[in-house]
């Protein structure tokens, strides 16, 4: 192997350590950023669902209350 082959050889290997190292670095943050972005989605949904579960709750017992007052009300009439 002459000298100029050689150094062909080596820089086709340092583009192909750069390219692959882009690729990497670009792989990385799209996959941590989809994934973090994915998590913090699940979490304000799961938090939104839990306060319209509370809210749910308590306007059922606000109603029971309300239902029970006028019961008794209409009871004393």
């Amino acid at each position: 192997m002459n000298e100029d082959k050689f150094n062909q050889l080596c820089t086709d290997v340092e583009v192909m350590k750069s390219q692959l190292k882009g690729f990497i670095n670009r792989i990385d943050k799209d996959m941590y950023g989809t994934n973090q972005d994915h998590e913090k989605r699940i979490r304000s949904i799961e938090d939104f669902k839990s306060k319209v579960v509370g809210a749910v709750a308590a306007a059922g017992v606000i109603g029971g209350v309300i239902g029970g007052v006028i019961q008794f009300v209409a009871g004393k009439l």
